[in-house]
């Protein structure tokens, strides 16, 4: 036996315990590591996929981040010089 006795809130479910014992019991052994090996490799590579999910959406963020960084000090420098230069010009002596 697999397990002795499986309870919910005091109630034995002795019944699902034989039951599955006998299903498993059938299946032969070459079955029952494929099982267990595609358990595991689907685990694996549902993990494996969420962990690459997170690191693809983090260099995104990273990267837009830094583009609107960059656009931001090309806005600033081109103010710079606008509010630089054009003061000049309207101020030219004999320019109307």
């Amino acid at each position: 036996m697999l397990v002795e006795r499986i309870t919910i809130k005091g109630k034995s479910l002795g019944f699902l315990t034989t039951s599955v014992e006998k299903v498993w019991g059938a299946i032969n052994l070459a079955t029952k590591i494929n099982l267990i090996l595609v358990t595991t490799f689907s685990v694996g590579l549902g993990a494996g996929g969420y962990h690459s999910y997170l690191l693809t959406e983090d260099n995104a963020l990273r990267q837009v981040t830094d583009q609107a960084e960059l656009i931001m000090q090309e806005a600033l420098a081109v103010r710079s010089y606008n509010t630089q230069h054009e003061k000049a010009w309207y101020f030219v002596p004999g320019y109307s």
